[in-house]
């Protein structure tokens, strides 16, 4: 977990947790059999009450793990919840903007091993499994209006800190990617309001994620199918059983059946793996 430096790490604590840096939790006895997992851009937990809502809502829905977008809190750290710990990676702004969190149950905590809060976009758990290590990667992408720079900063963040993990943990990146929302439909699958098919992939990077799924042991000759389903592709919607004219998706975010599929019997091969 070493090798690397955060961008936020020491320095002032926030008021309502503890320091930054790598916090380690000696506690690692509990092993877990199986976890439930989610992500939610909760558009700011600033406001009084709303962590403890987010914390009912995620055990309503027996959830172990859920990563928070857009959290605004400021500076890094941990607190305890009804039933947990929140840890969260956010930056000393007057304006609470931004943030990453992981809320974790209680059980589930107790194998936590390290806490790293990369950024105000990027944070990692790393949780000690029967076979190995789970890594927990909480994001927030830039939304497209912003500039280039903080854009490349944000995969760059998101790089390393993959980097820094082995080949052979389990590795999940969650979180808002910030794709657009727009008026195109697609029937059957999204209303009026689905993605804006000229603006919802024009911040995603595929050199990028093409060199991580490489960092990570993924074969070559996979990567090539996945990255042909995304290279000089074309999309169209249809609209009142007509379809418009069609538009080239010149990025686009990794996410596919088949992509799915396979990431879900490589997961399972690793879980079982040693």
């Amino acid at each position: 977990m070493d090798g690397f430096k955060t961008k936020y790490s020491g320095g002032k604590s926030s008021p309502i947790g503890s320091p930054g840096g790598a916090v380690a939790n000696q506690n690692m006895k509990a092993r877990l059999k199986s976890v439930k997992i989610g992500t939610w851009n909760a558009r700011s937990l600033f406001a009084s009450g709303k962590l403890e809502n987010v914390v009912k809502e995620m055990s309503r829905l027996s959830i172990n793990i859920l990563g928070i977008s857009d959290v605004r809190w400021p500076g890094s750290g941990k607190c305890g919840t009804n039933n947990g710990v929140f840890y969260y990676s956010g930056i000393d702004d007057p304006n609470h903007r931004y943030g990453v969190g992981v809320i974790i149950d209680k059980a589930t905590n107790a194998s936590v091993q390290s806490f790293t809060p990369y950024s105000e976009r990027v944070m990692m758990l790393q949780i000690k499994t029967c076979t190995g290590h789970l890594n927990i990667i909480q994001i927030y992408a830039p939304t497209a209006d912003l500039e280039e720079v903080e854009v490349e900063e944000f995969y760059a963040e998101l790089e390393t800190i993959i980097a820094s993990t082995k080949k052979s943990d389990v590795t999940i990146v969650m979180g808002d990617f910030n794709a657009k929302v727009g008026k195109d439909k697609v029937e059957a699958h999204t209303g009026g309001y689905g993605l804006d098919f000229e603006k919802a992939f024009d911040k995603v990077r595929h050199g990028v994620m093409y060199r991580l799924l490489d960092n990570k042991g993924i074969d070559a000759g996979d990567i090539k199918i996945i990255s042909n389903l995304y290279w000089g592709q074309k999309a169209a919607a249809r609209i009142e059983n007509q379809l418009t004219e069609e538009i080239e998706i010149r990025r686009g975010p990794l996410i596919s059946a088949m992509y799915c599929n396979y990431f879900a019997i490589l997961a399972k091969q690793l879980m079982h793996a040693g």
